[in-house]
């Protein structure tokens, strides 16, 4: 068998390979959705939005190599239509074309990419749409002193609590002054 540099392929070579450059000089193509491309895309502008959309959402449920793939596929959420093509007509016939300022976002974050579990939501809809966070190894006791005690930071009770502190001593103690001292 050749080796790729006998046959006159660098490294360099294939990164030019995939431009869209190579591929205009190669084959004559300048987009493959541009008016007058030999390959016409089989999608209207607004189908084609969508179908990438559905893309990267199957990608990051099926594709352990996605930098997404953790919280997606690597949680169990699954992409449930039988392909792309059938996802964006699914959304456009069900929920209609994209309107201005929002995004596809499942309903339910802990369900899967699936008929009825869609709909185009804005960002502020989006950010209230995550799953609890549950970084804290001390969780509920955190927000607990965290709500008690106002006049401390989150990182401020951490310390005591990290200090073997109980709540009691956490919640009756004085806040100590400190900082820079003051002139007279």
């Amino acid at each position: 068998m050749m080796e790729s540099r006998e046959r006159g392929i660098t490294k360099s070579t294939l990164r030019v390979m995939g431009s869209r450059r190579w591929k205009k000089q190669k084959f004559g193509v300048s987009d493959w959705n541009e008016p007058g491309s030999q390959h016409p895309s089989k999608y209207t502008p607004a189908e084609k939005y969508i179908a990438d959309l559905m893309a990267g959402a199957k990608n990051r449920c099926v594709n352990p190599n996605d930098v997404a793939y953790k919280n997606y596929g690597g949680r169990g959420i699954e992409f449930r239509f039988a392909s792309i093509e059938e996802a964006a007509k699914w959304i456009i016939k069900e929920l209609g074309p994209k309107p201005k300022g929002r995004s596809i976002d499942r309903i339910d974050n802990n369900r899967h990419y699936e008929p009825g579990n869609l709909r185009w939501a804005t960002k502020e809809e989006q950010a209230r749409n995550k799953r609890a966070y549950f970084g804290s190894v001390y969780g509920n006791r955190m927000n607990m002193l965290c709500a008690a005690r106002p006049d401390y930071t989150y990182e401020g009770l951490r310390k005591y609590v990290l200090l073997g502190w109980t709540d009691e001593q956490i919640l009756t103690m004085k806040k100590p002054g400190g900082g820079r001292p003051r002139k007279c």
